[in-house]
């Protein structure tokens, strides 16, 4: 895996968890986080996060008006991925985050 990949990759893992955290997980009694990553054979990478928190659609949130330190994370998936799905089906929030090959 190229180096840009190697390093969004856990970066995105744990924002996005560390939000499932201190944000989803303070009315649930048995919180979980499920994580999935793919390798396709053209190189395409995909990471699936699920979790069992509050409904939150990351790619929703507003980040015209707040500070440019906050939620790095989300800001991160935005600008850096081709291509971010949520559902939230079952009680599951579901983030779908492609990353394309380093020659893509």
């Amino acid at each position: 895996m190229d180096g840009r990949r190697s390093y969004l990759v856990p970066l995105a893992v744990e924002e996005m968890a560390a939000n499932a955290v201190e944000h989803g997980f303070a009315k649930t009694k048995h919180p979980a986080i499920d994580v999935k990553l793919i390798l396709k054979r053209d190189g395409t990478l995909v990471l699936r996060m699920r979790d069992n928190g509050a409904a939150f659609n990351p790619m929703d949130l507003d980040l015209s008006a707040a500070d440019p330190c906050s939620a790095v994370g989300i800001r991160m998936l935005r600008q850096g991925m081709r291509e971010v799905e949520y559902q939230n089906t079952v009680g599951l929030n579901n983030v779908v985050v492609t990353l394309p090959a380093a020659s893509q």
